[in-house]
């Protein structure tokens, strides 16, 4: 194989050696990308009245099943009239007072509701140890991750309570 060198610093390949690239569509190239010949295909939607199901294996089921034991779920306790707290107020707030624990993820979930997801069981553990957090001036309720949860028919099960002291003298 001959070079042609035009300088002492640049070598210019033969022209059957050089390729014209090629342009891909974001599809193409998002395909090519993530899909490989070992990839598994991906299970085919189906509609069941107004919801769309994809059937996945028992296996698959509960490996998802034990991650999400690492999961807690939280809801951010508003007093009437409070400005609702957006997604990066929570994340803001909780990336302050979650700082001595692995990698975690936040999704909202609707309605004052939010998912966390631990990387370990110890950093789940350790943050739903401290209860319920203050984010002043709102509180955030941990509580256990369970199946089937949804925001739309979740009823709080619990009542805030203020007790105030005045003292005679």
């Amino acid at each position: 194989m001959t070079f042609t060198v035009k300088s002492p610093s640049t070598a210019v390949p033969p022209a059957h050696l050089i390729q014209a690239p090629t342009t891909k569509s974001f599809a193409q190239a998002l395909v090519s990308a993530t899909v490989t010949e070992n990839s598994a295909p991906l299970p085919s939607p189906i509609v069941r009245g107004e919801t769309l199901s994809i059937q996945i294996s028992q296996e698959t089921y509960a490996r998802g099943i034990e991650v999400c034991k690492r999961n807690l779920r939280g809801s951010l306790m508003l007093s009437k009239g409070d400005k609702p707290y957006g997604y990066r107020d929570v994340l803001t707030k909780l990336q302050e007072l979650w700082t001595n624990i692995g990698p975690w993820k936040m999704t909202p979930l609707g309605k004052g509701y939010f998912e966390f997801a631990f990387a370990s069981n110890e950093d789940m553990r350790s943050v739903w140890a401290k209860g319920t957090l203050n984010l002043k001036p709102r509180l955030l309720r941990l509580f256990e991750w369970t199946k089937h949860f949804s925001a739309r028919t979740q009823q709080y099960s619990f009542i805030t309570i203020t007790a105030e002291s005045h003292s005679q003298t």
